[in-house]
C-alpha cells in the first residue's frame, strides 16, 4: 500500500510553479527592442561610387548623371592620380625599359602583349566601335560620344608630342639619366617619330575606349580595363614608350573620356546629339 505524504505533494507543486512561469508573468516581461541596423559603408565603395555610377549610365542614366556631377572633384582625381604616378616612377623608367629591350620578357607574355596592341590602335578601336554599331542598335546613337572618348583621346595625346619632345626607349642610348630623354619645348614636328614619346597616344586611346565601353556595357568593365592594361604595357615592352609616358597617356585618355561621358563638361552636347540621332532613327 503506497502512502502519499501531503508535504511531498506541496513541494512538488511549488517546484512546478517555479519551473513554469504563468502567462501573466510572461506578459509582464518587457520585449527586447531590436538593435538598430548598423550602417556600413566601406571607404573603397565611397571612392568607387562615382565611377561605378558613371559606368552604369545606360541602366540609370538620370541617377548616374546626378551622382557624377555631385562628385566632379573626385572623378577628376582619377586622371590626376595616373599623372602623378607617372611622375613618381620617372626614376625607374630607364631600368624597366632597358629590361624589356634586352628581351627578358617571356615569349608567351610578349606574344600576348603584341596581340593586345589592337585594342589601343586607332584602327582597332574603330573596328570595335563598328562592331558595337552593327550588333547593338541601342548603342548606335552613342557611337559619336564613344568615338571622341577613344579616338579623340588619342588625337589629344598627339598634341602633347608637339609640346614637349621625349626620346623613345628604342632610340635612346641609355648612357645618360632619365632627364636626358627629354628634349626641347614646342618641337612641333621637328623631333621626328623617335622624339615623340611623350605621351603615349596608344595608351590614351585604350583608356578612353575601355571607359566608353564600360559605360555602355558595365558587366564587361573589368574585361575592358584588363585589355587596356595589356595594351598599355605593350607600349613599354615594344620599346615605343617609357612607363611614365604610358601612364601619362592613360591620364590623357581618362581625362578626355570623363569629359564626354555622363557628368562631363561636354556630356549635355552629346546627350542632345544622341536624342536627335535616336529620333531620326525612330
Amino acid at each position: 500500500m503506497q502512502i502519499n505524504h501531503p508535504s511531498s505533494e506541496m513541494s512538488n507543486s511549488k517546484a512546478e510553479s517555479r519551473a513554469a512561469p504563468s502567462s501573466d508573468s510572461l506578459r509582464r516581461i518587457p520585449a527586447l527592442a531590436p538593435h538598430p541596423p548598423v550602417a556600413r559603408k566601406s571607404l573603397a565603395l565611397t571612392v568607387r561610387q562615382p565611377i561605378l555610377a558613371l559606368l552604369d549610365g545606360p541602366a540609370r542614366s538620370g541617377a548616374a548623371s546626378r551622382v557624377a556631377c555631385e562628385s566632379s572633384v573626385r572623378r577628376w582625381g582619377l586622371p590626376l592620380g595616373f599623372a602623378l604616378i607617372g611622375l613618381a616612377i620617372l626614376p625607374i623608367d630607364l631600368p624597366i625599359s632597358h629590361w624589356f629591350l634586352d628581351h627578358n620578357c617571356p615569349d608567351s607574355l610578349d606574344k600576348l602583349l603584341s596581340l593586345s596592341e589592337s585594342f589601343a590602335h586607332g584602327l582597332g578601336a574603330a573596328l570595335i566601335l563598328a562592331t558595337a554599331f552593327i550588333l547593338d542598335p541601342a548603342t548606335r546613337s552613342a557611337i559619336p560620344r564613344m568615338g571622341i572618348a577613344s579616338l579623340g583621346a588619342g588625337l589629344f595625346a598627339n598634341l602633347g608630342k608637339l609640346v614637349l619632345s621625349r626620346t623613345r626607349p628604342d632610340h635612346f642610348s641609355f648612357h645618360g639619366t632619365v632627364w636626358d630623354t627629354f628634349g626641347k619645348w614646342f618641337p612641333l614636328t621637328s623631333a621626328g617619330s623617335g622624339g615623340q614619346g611623350f605621351p603615349s597616344a596608344h595608351a590614351a586611346t585604350a583608356a578612353g575606349l575601355a571607359l566608353a565601353l564600360a559605360w555602355r556595357y558595365p558587366r564587361g568593365r573589368m574585361w575592358f580595363f584588363f585589355l587596356a592594361a595589356l595594351s598599355t604595357m605593350q607600349r613599354v615592352s615594344a620599346g615605343d614608350h617609357f612607363p611614365s609616358d604610358a601612364l601619362w597617356g592613360v591620364a590623357v585618355g581618362l581625362f578626355v573620356a570623363l569629359g564626354v561621358l555622363p557628368g562631363g563638361l561636354l556630356s549635355p552636347f552629346f546627350g542632345r546629339l544622341e536624342r536627335s540621332l535616336a529620333g531620326h532613327r525612330g
